[in-house]
């Protein structure tokens, strides 16, 4: 079977029901080589229907109008084409809260909600001062000891804004190069009511930084932590990566120079420059980058031994320097 011709149908016809065509959809998808196909084909009819997956087992026999097929089927063909699923919904799920994406943005990953729990980690240890705003008779710092977070490469915004609506007592800034992406994550502060927490900022890294807030960083100004998920995917390997990550994602989000390591590098190098004594630096690295990126750790002379964190396959992701 090679799915199916939607001129084929009347609306009387019982082949329109809600199973047969997940069938035939699930059925294209495989032949296509397209991961988890009865997932996908569920997660599109729900959204043209406008109900959630219970409501298709439930309905399973209902009976579809001629608009809603060709409506669904619409969908499928993108999906079909390997563009991700996420940006035809236009959404996706990071850390319990739902995050507007657009093909400006990098899809946000699990494995990026590790690097936002051991933000979260490093916030409630006590270390910087601030708890959780989940934790009961959590202490606060005051005003004018406002708890500060930068975030680089922030793309959709997800991990400033989870930050800003984990975290009392916290003003996060989120810097990015690109103006779409910008507008993306400005958009999914608003729908979490954090927009007054954060400042986004356009620009390429800390220079960025500093050229717009250079009246700040004058008077001193530093951050408690730092986080980043930066480009980190060899040049070379990018066109070898799944169809729906090198054809759609933004290319600039995801390379990361000839080894990979061309972020990496000038964030480890010049954050200290940006972080109070005993503050933490927080990266999400890429496969086998661990050692390289331990060793320009090394050369600032002025991190703690650094630590590694793996995620859920086992392969180091996550890498935490602390300032002495």
């Amino acid at each position: 079977m090679t799915g199916i011709d939607i001129k084929e149908f009347s609306v009387h016809n019982s082949r329109f029901t809600i199973l047969k065509i997940l069938k035939q959809a699930e059925e294209k998808f495989r032949m296509s080589g397209v991961p988890n196909p009865r997932l996908d084909a569920e997660a599109l009819l729900s959204r043209v229907l406008d109900i959630d997956r219970v409501g298709l087992y439930t309905q399973y026999e209902r009976i579809l109008s001629e608009e809603e097929v060709n409506n669904f089927f619409g969908l499928v063909e993108r999906r079909n084409k390997r563009e991700p699923l996420q940006y035809i919904l236009g959404n996706t799920e990071f850390f319990g809260l739902e995050f507007v994406v657009t093909p400006d943005v990098l899809i946000p990953r699990p494995e990026t909600e590790i690097l936002v729990e051991k933000a979260l980690n490093r916030v409630k240890s006590y270390e910087l001062g601030v708890m959780s705003k989940n934790k009961k008779n959590s202490k606060l710092r005051t005003p004018d000891s406002e708890l500060k977070i930068l975030d680089l490469c922030t793309g959709s915004g997800c991990i400033a804004v989870t930050l800003a609506k984990e975290i009392e007592g916290v003003k996060v800034y989120g810097v990015d190069i690109s103006a779409k992406a910008l507008r993306v994550a400005k958009e999914n502060a608003r729908r979490h009511e954090v927009e007054e927490r954060i400042r986004f900022i356009q620009g390429n890294l800390f220079e960025s930084f500093t050229i717009h807030c250079s009246r700040i960083t004058d008077h001193g100004f530093r951050f408690d932590l730092i986080v980043s998920n930066p480009p980190y995917i060899p040049s070379s390997e990018i066109n070898f990566l799944q169809e729906e990550v090198k054809d759609y994602e933004p290319r600039e989000a995801l390379d990361g120079g000839n080894n990979g390591l061309s972020y990496l590098k000038r964030i480890i190098k010049e954050a200290p420059d940006y972080l109070k004594s005993g503050g933490s630096l927080l990266l999400e690295i890429g496969y086998k980058q661990k050692e390289r990126v331990f060793e320009i750790a090394e050369e600032r002379e002025i991190y703690q031994t650094p630590v590694i964190i793996n995620d859920f396959a086992g392969i180091e992701r996550v890498v935490k320097l602390n300032i002495r």
